[in-house]
């Protein structure tokens, strides 16, 4: 069974409401305003059953001058009067009394009777007072009148409670209609949210308080219910990239694993098979140490770079120290780069550049761009080490004047296992490419940022930009 709907349940029973309450006021009104005539008329007929009653006694009435008729309200008519004996018959007509003449008035005969509605056409309000000689006075006034005006007032109800319930059916319309349609809007979105359209529009707050706030309430749920599938997307999106970036490091790492463990390989089974002589044994036995010192290098760097915390110390790290170290340790690693160092004027200043950080850990990160430029560029190309503060940060470059990198790929150059393009030298054995990866862990660890960028004039700058500790300058 289909419940009635909103309107129905506010209009069905308001205009019943509306219908029975106007009837029950057009009949209060109409029973008063005839209660109020009919005592008229009785106050009329008391008034004339009394003068006739003073009459009986007053000079005219045994042939003296006839007292005047009573007064009557000019609202209603003049009283009829007929004069009965005790077995009812009519003895005097007067003051146009023929209609009640014609009328069964055996009733009356009985004596004094209040006033009565005799029916007929027309109706009459009739009383009666004991008369002279067992006789009866029957007094009556006609309702024709009344009962044109209470048919007029009738009318006039119908018509002033047909166009009330009509107005007041309008006005509830129009009140039903604006609670009804922001709640038919709010059913519809949610009806829409609910079959999974979470771009359902809920609307403007519109109609009473109450529907406001549901609106309000509706929305806030639709955006947090929005956010929250994002954020799930979100998360699904970077938990698929984070699978398929460990699929690929580990097959990265497989890759560079299996090299010096073929090699190993290799000349252990030449040694086993006895196909090595005296200075072949020597050139394997220096093969193998050169591949068990790669593969040891690998899997410390691959130790470092998957240690999810760093537990060194944190202390305040003058960075032109560091410089300092970094350049006299290229100076004797690469004897064919000309290396420099390059203080600013802060930099220059004991303790203006200073960062928080572990000094071993930012040794190695500058180390690691310091080798990357001197292992990418030709033999001769000058490389240096400049530090010094800007905008409120401590930076230490490595500036070489080698063939550069493209932009477009500078960024790739710190994930894992990743070289430099190859129009850049390479030497052989210098790494699996980790360094960078290894580099960029360290900064951010310090709250610090690297980044490549074009040297004026050709070549390439790798920065590393640190947070200056308060009061290092």
């Amino acid at each position: 069974m289909t419940r009635p709907g909103l309107r129905t349940t506010l209009l069905v029973p308001l205009l019943l409401t509306l219908a029975v309450g106007s009837a029950a006021l057009a009949f209060f009104v109409q029973a008063s305003v005839a209660r109020d005539l009919i005592s008229s008329i009785d106050d009329e007929l008391t008034r004339a059953l009394l003068s006739n009653r003073s009459r009986q006694g007053a000079p005219g009435t045994d042939g003296g001058p006839a007292a005047p008729p009573p007064e009557t309200d000019d609202r209603v008519e003049a009283p009829q009067q007929v004069v009965l004996d005790p077995l009812g018959g009519v003895v005097e007509v007067s003051l146009g009394g023929e209609e009640l003449a014609a009328r069964d008035l055996t009733p009356f005969v009985a004596g004094e009777t209040g006033p009565i509605t005799v029916d007929g056409s027309p109706r009459l309000r009739v009383g009666a007072r004991p008369g002279p000689d067992r006789t009866t006075v029957v007094v009556a006034l006609s309702l024709t009148d009344v009962d044109r005006s209470l048919g007029s007032l009738r009318r006039n109800l119908i018509i002033g409670a047909g166009a009330l319930i009509l107005a007041q059916a309008l006005l509830a319309v129009l009140v039903v209609r604006s609670v009804n349609q922001p709640i038919t809007r709010l059913s519809r979105a949610a009806h829409r949210i609910a079959g999974g359209d979470l771009q359902a529009e809920v609307g403007p707050a519109s109609g009473p308080a109450e529907v406001e706030a549901l609106t309000d309430d509706l929305a806030a749920m639709v955006a947090r219910l929005r956010s929250t599938i994002d954020q799930r997307e979100r998360a699904a999106d970077e938990a698929e990239r984070a699978r398929a970036d460990m699929e690929r490091f580990m097959a990265d790492a497989s890759h560079e694993l299996r090299t010096p463990l073929t090699a190993l390989q290799g000349f252990s089974d030449l040694h086993a098979a006895g196909m090595l002589d005296a200075d072949g044994v020597d050139t394997a036995m220096s093969r193998i140490g050169t591949e068990s010192r790669r593969l040891t290098a690998l899997v410390n760097d691959l130790l470092r770079l998957l240690s999810p915390t760093d537990a060194r110390s944190i202390e305040p790290v003058d960075l032109a120290a560091v410089g300092s170290a970094v350049a006299q340790d290229l100076r004797a690693a690469y004897a064919d780069h000309p290396l420099s160092l390059e203080l600013d004027r802060d930099a220059a200043r004991a303790g203006a550049c200073t960062a928080l950080g572990d000094p071993a850990r930012l040794h190695q990160a500058a180390l690691n761009l310091g080798a990357n430029a001197c292992q990418h560029t030709p033999a001769g190309t000058p490389v240096a080490i400049r530090v010094g503060r800007r905008h409120g940060l401590v930076v230490l470059e490595v500036v070489d004047r080698g063939p550069g990198i493209d932009p477009a790929t500078a960024e790739s150059l710190f994930e894992p296992f990743v070289r430099a393009d190859r129009s850049r030298s390479r030497r052989e054995h210098d790494g699996a490419g980790l360094g960078l990866t290894i580099t960029r862990r360290i900064v951010d660890q310090h709250g610090g940022a690297v980044t490549f960028s074009p040297t004026p004039g050709g070549g390439t700058t790798a920065t590393i930009a640190l947070p200056v500790v308060d009061g290092g300058g």
